[in-house]
C-alpha cells in the first residue's frame, strides 16, 4: 500500500475514517431521497392550505425577506420545520440557499438546515458532507418522522454521531486506541440500527455488516480502499492528491525504511524539469522523475516525498513515513517537497504555493510533522546546489517556519540505495 498502517493504532485510525466515509454515503442517500418528499411534503400543504398548484413553480425571487406569495409560504415552512427558529442569532441559514432553486432542486431546501457557511455551492447529497448532512437532518424537524430516537433531545444519535466525527477529524495524529475505536463504531452502529427507517433501509444495512466486520477485523483493505480513504482526507484539506497507482509509478527495488514519525525538518525542491499544468503532464513527469532516480542514480525510487505540479496537485512519492533520498545527510529526519519547474527567475502558481501551506497543515494534522517544524530550501543543506532556484528560496526565506541550517552534520549513508 502507498501509505503503511504499520501500527495497531494507526490501523484504528484508518478503520474510523472508513467506517466515517461508509456511514456519509448511507446518510447523505436517506437525506437525498426525504428532503425531496419534504419539498412534495410542503407542495402539498400549500395547496390543501392555500390553493397553489404544484405545476406553479418561481425561478425570479432570491431574497427570503422579499417573495411572490409561492415562496412566501415555502419560507414560512422552512421556518417552521426549523429545530431552532425560536433561538437567539438561530434559525435557517438563509445564505446557504439558492431561493431560485427552491421549485426544481430540493437540496436547496436542505441546505438552510444545515451549519451557516460552507454549504452555499453544495449542489447534491453527494458533495456535502458529514456535518452539513447530519446538521440537515438534525434540525429539520419534519426528519423525525424517520427516526424512533427522539431527535428534540439535547443529546441524541444523530448528535452522538456529530460529535464522535468531530472528534476524529480534530484528532493529532494518526493514533486511535482500542477503546476509542469501539466506541467510535458502536455509536455510528447506533444511528444505523434505528428502528424507524435506518435498520430496514438497504444502503444502511449493508453499511451496518461493513462496520461490523471491519470493527472485527475480518474485513481485509484493499489498495484501493486506502488510497481512496486518504484522498478523501487530503480533499479535505483542500488537497488533490495523486496517488502513486494513479501515475503509474512503479514499485521501489528495494524494501522500504521507515523514519521515526514526528519528524523536524522539512526541504523544498525544484525538478528543474518541466512545469506540470494538468494530471496527464505531471504522471508523464513522474515517470520521468522515477525513471531518472531509480535507473540512473541507481536509487530504490523516486526521492521525494511528494512533488507539487503547478495546477496546485500533489503527487503522493514516497509518502509521509518513507525515508526519502533527496537531501544527503537529512533523508531518515526529513519530509521534502519538490515543485515541478525551474524557479530561479519565477515563482511556482499560488494553486502550487497553496498545496504547499495545505501539506504542511495536514502533515501537522497527521502527527507527521512537528507543530514547530523548520522549512529549508535544499541548497540550506547542501550549498553546493542552486535548488530550489533563487526565487522561490527568497520566498521560502520569508516563511514563518524558514530556519537556516548550515550544511549536513551528520551524513546518513544507509545501506540500500535509498
Amino acid at each position: 500500500m502507498e501509505e503503511k498502517f504499520r501500527t495497531k493504532v494507526e490501523q484504528n485510525w484508518l478503520k474510523c475514517w472508513i467506517a466515517k466515509d461508509t456511514i456519509s454515503e448511507v446518510l447523505a442517500e436517506l437525506a437525498d431521497i426525504r428532503f425531496k418528499a419534504f419539498y412534495t411534503h410542503i407542495r402539498n400543504d400549500i395547496y390543501s392550505n392555500h390553493g397553489i398548484l404544484q405545476a406553479e413553480t418561481c425561478s425570479t425571487c432570491s431574497d427570503p425577506s422579499t417573495q411572490c406569495n409561492l415562496c412566501s409560504k415555502i419560507v414560512t415552512r422552512i421556518w417552521n420545520y426549523h429545530r431552532f427558529k425560536k433561538a437567539r442569532l438561530r434559525g435557517p441559514s438563509w445564505k446557504n440557499t439558492d431561493i431560485t432553486k427552491w421549485c426544481t432542486e430540493s437540496w436547496e431546501l436542505a441546505k438552510c438546515y444545515m451549519p451557516p457557511t460552507g454549504y452555499k455551492e453544495k449542489a447534491s447529497a453527494g458533495e456535502t458532507d458529514f456535518n452539513g448532512i447530519i446538521g440537515a437532518i438534525y434540525n429539520c424537524s419534519w426528519m423525525q418522522n424517520y427516526f424512533t430516537d427522539d431527535l428534540s433531545q439535547e443529546t441524541n444519535i444523530c448528535t452522538k454521531a456529530r460529535d464522535v466525527v468531530n472528534e476524529l477529524r480534530h484528532t493529532n495524529g494518526m493514533n486511535i486506541d482500542d477503546r476509542v475505536m469501539f466506541s467510535f463504531f458502536d455509536c455510528l452502529l447506533n444511528l444505523l440500527n434505528d428502528t424507524a427507517y435506518l435498520n430496514s433501509f438497504q444502503p444502511a444495512v449493508d453499511a451496518r455488516t461493513c462496520l461490523i466486520r471491519l470493527q472485527l477485523d475480518k474485513m481485509p483493505l484493499t489498495e484501493m480502499e486506502v488510497n481512496d480513504t486518504l484522498q478523501k482526507r487530503y480533499k479535505d484539506e483542500g488537497l488533490v492528491l495523486v496517488s502513486r497507482t494513479e501515475w503509474y509509478a512503479q514499485s521501489s527495488k528495494e524494501a522500504a525504511q521507515y523514519m521515526t514519525m514526528p519528524v523536524s525538518h522539512v526541504f523544498i525542491h525544484h525538478t528543474t524539469m518541466n512545469e506540470c499544468f494538468s494530471q496527464e503532464k505531471g504522471v508523464i513527469e513522474m515517470r520521468k522523475i522515477q525513471h531518472i532516480h531509480q535507473d540512473l542514480n541507481g536509487w530504490a525510487d523516486i526521492g521525494y516525498n511528494f512533488v507539487i505540479g503547478q495546477d496546485g496537485k500533489v503527487y503522493m512519492g514516497r509518502g509521509w513515513d518513507r525515508v526519502g533520498a533527496h537531501t544527503l545527510g537529512w533523508n531518515n529526519k526529513s519530509i521534502s517537497f519538490a515543485f515541478t519547474g525551474n524557479f530561479t527567475e519565477t515563482l511556482p502558481t499560488d494553486d502550487a504555493l497553496n498545496a504547499l501551506e495545505a501539506a504542511l497543515v495536514l502533515g501537522v494534522k497527521l502527527g507527521k510533522l512537528t507543530p514547530d517544524f523548520k522549512l529549508h530550501g535544499h541548497r540550506d543543506a547542501r550549498p553546493e546546489t542552486k535548488s530550489p532556484g533563487q526565487k522561490l528560496y527568497n520566498q521560502i526565506c520569508k516563511h514563518k517556519h524558514y530556519e537556516p541550517i548550515g550544511p549536513n552534520i551528520e551524513t546518513f549513508s544507509p545501506q540500500s540505495r535509498v
